[in-house]
């Protein structure tokens, strides 16, 4: 696995972007190289299920922080048509800390921090 994550990051900076998304064998998009993923579609917000699956901190972190602001995680596969229909789309890691992406294949998500990012990070400060 380890090694996968490397040749994906590689290929993803090779080809112009700062990471790389990784997929099961179903296709379903489950982290990025080294960090998990988060999604708000509207008021939904969705991780990847989380077996089988780096298993991070950080992410359970961001979990038991949604929980305690009264906002309902799902768990749900993601595919690419999911993720370029979000208005908000986090990397969560220790190296990533919680990252706003930008864009999904030159599609733009958004340009600066949104409400979940912003909340993780002012929450993850304390």
């Amino acid at each position: 696995a380890y090694l996968n994550s490397c040749l994906a990051t590689t290929d993803a900076l090779s080809s112009g972007f700062d990471e790389a998304l990784m997929t099961n064998h179903q296709g379903h998009v489950v982290e990025a190289s080294a960090a998990n993923l988060l999604i708000r579609i509207g008021d939904k917000l969705i991780v990847p299920p989380l077996a089988g699956i780096l298993d991070g901190i950080t992410v359970r972190s961001a979990l038991e922080i949604l929980e305690d602001e009264g906002l309902a995680v799902e768990t749900q596969n993601i595919d690419l048509s999911l993720l370029r229909s979000a208005d908000e789309i986090l990397v969560l890691g220790t190296a990533a800390q919680i990252t706003f992406v930008e864009s999904v294949d030159g599609r733009l998500i958004q340009e600066s921090p949104g409400p979940i990012c912003q909340l993780l990070r002012r929450r993850m400060e304390k």
